[in-house]
C-alpha cells in the first residue's frame, strides 16, 4: 500500500537517491521508540530525524548492527551523519552520538563505541595499521576493546 514519507526525511531520501538507493518505505514515517525522534524504514534502510540531530541515512549491514544495539533507544543514540565512504575506499561507516559504525565486505558491520573510536581515529582509521574492526566493542572492567584485522586496541 502507500506509506507516507515527508519533510527532511523526505528530502534526505531523494538526497540518498530515493527507490533506487534506499528501496520503498515499509511503514509510515512514525515516532522513535523513546519517541525523540522520528524514523521512516525502507527496503534497505532508515532515515531518522531528531531536530537537534537533522535527518540522516543508515543502511545495509550498518543498519543491521545498529539494530542490534538497540538502535536510536540503545547505546549509539541517534545517527549524526549519513552512510559514507571511508577514506580508503574500502568500506562504509555511520557516525552516531554514542559510537561508528564500519562495514567492509571483508569484515562485515562493528559497532565502535565513542571513546574507542576516537583512539582507532588516533591511529589513522580504515587506512591506518590496525585495519577495518572485526568485532563490536565489549567493555570489561570499564576498559572498551575491540578486535582489528591486524591487531587490538583498548581505551578507557
Amino acid at each position: 500500500g502507500v506509506k507516507v514519507v515527508r519533510g527532511e526525511i523526505l528530502k534526505a531520501y531523494r538526497a540518498a537517491g530515493g527507490p533506487g538507493s534506499l528501496g520503498y518505505p515499509t511503514v509510515d514515517e512514525g515516532p522513535t521508540a523513546d519517541g525523540r525522534g522520528v524514523v521512516t524504514s525502507f527496503q534497505v534502510g532508515d532515515i531518522f530525524w531528531t531536530p537537534r540531530t537533522g535527518a540522516h541515512v543508515v543502511r545495509g549491514e550498518i543498519r543491521a548492527a545498529y539494530r542490534r544495539a538497540g538502535a536510536s533507544g540503545g547505546y549509539l543514540g541517534f545517527p549524526i551523519t549519513s552512510d559514507q565512504v571511508t577514506p580508503d575506499g574500502q568500506g562504509r561507516t555511520t557516525s552516531f552520538a554514542g559510537g561508528t559504525i564500519y562495514w567492509s565486505a571483508a569484515t562485515g558491520a562493528h559497532v565502535l563505541r565513542t571513546e574507542l573510536n576516537t583512539a582507532y581515529l588516533a591511529t589513522g582509521g580504515t587506512t591506518g595499521t590496525l585495519g577495518y574492526p572485526v568485532s563490536d566493542t565489549s567493555v570489561v572492567a570499564g576498559q572498551q576493546r575491540a578486535d582489528f584485522q591486524h591487531g587490538t586496541l583498548s581505551a578507557p
